[in-house]
């Protein structure tokens, strides 16, 4: 390695990493519009990072809807058929007549 530079990523104010540009051939310094250009591929990086964290906040967050909403319909469908069946007694006590068991 010869020359390198280097900027950090920071993501609402904190630290979470850096990228760098090594330079394999004579040693030089590095201008002000490199570091600009290496500063704003640092940017979209961090922005980057940023939205994958979102995104899999968010699949998480919908996975985990899913088997809370799985769980309450299971529940429901249940308490439902608890509710029919009871219907169901009650009408057949009324009539006199015998009660068919539910079968859906």
């Amino acid at each position: 390695m010869r020359s390198s530079i280097g900027v950090t990523l920071f993501l609402n104010g904190s630290l979470i990493g850096s990228i760098a540009a090594i330079s394999r051939g004579e040693p030089r310094q590095f201008n002000d519009e490199e570091y600009a250009l290496l500063s704003g591929i640092a940017d979209q990086a961090a922005l980057a990072i940023h939205n994958a964290r979102l995104h899999e906040e968010i699949q998480q967050s919908n996975a985990e809807l899913e088997q809370r909403v799985a769980r309450r319909t299971h529940e429901l469908q249940a308490a439902n058929q608890r509710l029919r069946s009871e219907i169901r007694e009650r009408a057949g006590r009324r009539s006199g007549r015998p009660v068919k068991p539910d079968c859906g």
